[in-house]
């Protein structure tokens, strides 16, 4: 440029490209905006989508998990009532130590006019007297075998006495009580719970092997 030539003057056109820079910012703003806008409800709405292989997942996870609830309630019950009667007998099983307890016998405990001849009381007076099923008591006599117990089951007659001393103790047949009568049950009960609390008092019951 000589010295003698003028500056060009270059005039601002308001509507030039100058300013658009600025309307593009505002615009990209409000496209942002909205994209945003979008993208949270896309995403409120995903929070309600669940995919269907989770859906799958959750109902196999909560179909395991009520097949193992009930898979272990089964066992506990049947190993609680096992519990229970293997409880009951153990709990017969002392009873009759403590009524066929040999000081007991000798003081003349009430249940020899139960025994027969041979000194031996049949499984249905011994589990009247008791409150209890005749098979409890031959189970609970079993049990007692395996302490080195002195009192036998006699399978063929039923009944249950004291090794060889059993005829020691048994009364003369007119003392004898071969039946008992539904009226009188209660009674004797009550007289056999007092002669096991008095038999409790000297039984030494044997340590298994």
């Amino acid at each position: 440029m000589s010295a003698t030539e003028e500056p060009t003057v270059v005039e601002r056109n308001p509507s030039s490209n100058f300013d658009k820079p600025k309307k593009d910012k505002k615009k990209s703003h409000k496209k942002s905006k909205k994209v945003n806008q979008k993208k949270t409800k896309l995403i409120v709405g995903a929070s309600e989508y669940i995919p269907e292989e989770q859906s799958h997942k959750e109902q196999d996870l909560k179909s395991k998990q009520t097949s193992t609830r009930t898979n272990q309630r089964r066992p506990r019950v049947q190993q609680g009532q096992m519990n229970q009667i293997q409880f009951a007998e153990i709990n017969i099983s002392y009873q009759i130590a403590c009524l066929f307890e040999e000081n007991s016998l000798s003081s003349g405990s009430f249940i020899r006019k139960f025994m027969d001849d041979k000194g031996f009381i049949s499984t249905e007076i011994l589990a009247k007297l008791l409150a209890c099923s005749p098979e409890n008591i031959q189970n609970a006599v079993e049990f007692t075998q395996k302490a080195n117990s002195k009192i036998i089951f006699n399978a063929s007659t039923k009944s249950v006495g004291l090794n060889e001393k059993c005829a020691n103790y048994s009364l003369p047949s007119s003392e004898r009580v071969s039946k008992i009568e539904p009226s009188e049950l209660l009674k004797y009960q009550r007289k056999a719970q007092e002669w096991i609390m008095k038999g409790s008092n000297s039984l030494v019951l044997p340590h298994p092997n």
